[in-house]
């Protein structure tokens, strides 16, 4: 990406974009020497100088802007309609392409392989704290601290084209699966359509048999880590459904890597390839401190399952 390319892109949202949301948001009703791009911009940038910057200081990036205002008008456009500009604004941003080459740091054959797949799409989600008055809109989790504000950022970012699908923000409680559904649907709704052949990579927040059913229908691969206590059977030789943990501890100490291919699932009896690859006993033992001490601060019980699947990358 060029310098004259993220110069447009930053006029255009900046300037042009603001401009075109200031009086859908509710920003602007009438003419105000404080547009809405110069009120983004001063924000932007002064937080991104000093994110712990006072509203005075906020009002003289501002300012720099363009639009000379006092603190106090500042403040009083922290309101639904300036964190609706805002979030038009991010929206926007979310949406423009990072072009990009392929990376130059991988061997040529890795480069040649992951072009094997149309789209490979990657998903994450962070859960980032918010002050507790906005725990009405954005209540967190808490847990034994009591009352929390969160919000979560999701994002889904495409690695051969650095196409981003519009970020989905949602309250720090809702569950990656359904936040990722929503973020799909959205995505429909703008044209985003999926490809045959494209892979999907996240991580174990986001299984679902149902959805992994949905991608494989849609002739999408996938990559994930496996669910504890999933079922599995032989794919060409069918038997016993169990979980996967018997056939790893049938693995000798000296086997680090075992590969099957499985149907996953007594229900959804999905196709797929599972590769486990030994971890060392140091990882294994401090995963199985962690999973104890988590689920005890939950009261829950840890099935032997679930501990002798820490000796393991699934």
């Amino acid at each position: 990406m060029s310098v004259n390319h993220i110069l447009h892109t930053l006029n255009e949202v900046f300037v042009s974009h603001c401009q075109s949301l200031a009086r859908p948001s509710g920003f602007c009703q009438r003419q105000s020497r404080l547009s809405a791009g110069a009120w983004v911009q001063g924000l932007v940038f002064g937080w991104l100088s000093n994110p712990n910057a006072s509203v005075s200081r906020l009002a003289s990036a501002i300012a720099v802007a363009g639009a000379p205002v006092s603190p106090q008008a500042v403040q009083q456009r922290f309101g639904e309609a300036g964190a609706t500009l805002l979030r038009g604004v991010l929206d926007t941003l979310a949406s423009q392409t990072l072009k990009i080459s392929a990376r130059q740091d991988l061997p040529r054959s890795q480069q040649h392989w992951l072009h094997n797949f149309p789209a490979i799409w990657l998903r994450d989600s962070s859960v980032m704290t918010l002050p507790l008055s906005l725990y009405s809109q954005w209540p967190g989790s808490g847990g034994h601290h009591g009352h929390s504000a969160a919000l979560k950022v999701s994002v889904v970012w495409e690695w051969h084209s650095g196409t981003f699908l519009p970020v989905h923000l949602t309250p720090g409680t809702k569950h990656d699966q359904k936040a990722a559904q929503e973020q799909e649907e959205r995505a429909r709704q703008q044209g985003y359509e999926s490809t045959p052949g494209e892979m999907h990579v996240f991580d174990l927040d986001y299984f679902s048999l149902e959805w992994l059913g949905q991608l494989h229908a849609q002739g999408a691969y996938f990559c994930c880590r496996y669910k504890g206590a999933t079922q599995v059977q032989p794919l060409h030789s069918p038997g016993e459904w169990d979980s996967l943990v018997p056939w790893l501890e049938a693995l000798t100490p000296h086997q680090n890597r075992g590969e099957w291919e499985v149907l996953l699932g007594r229900q959804a009896q999905l196709p797929v390839r599972v590769i486990a690859i030994r971890v060392p006993e140091a990882v294994a033992l401090q995963r199985r401190q962690a999973c104890l001490y988590y689920n005890g601060r939950r009261q829950r019980t840890v099935s032997p399952e679930r501990l002798a699947l820490c000796s393991w990358n699934v």
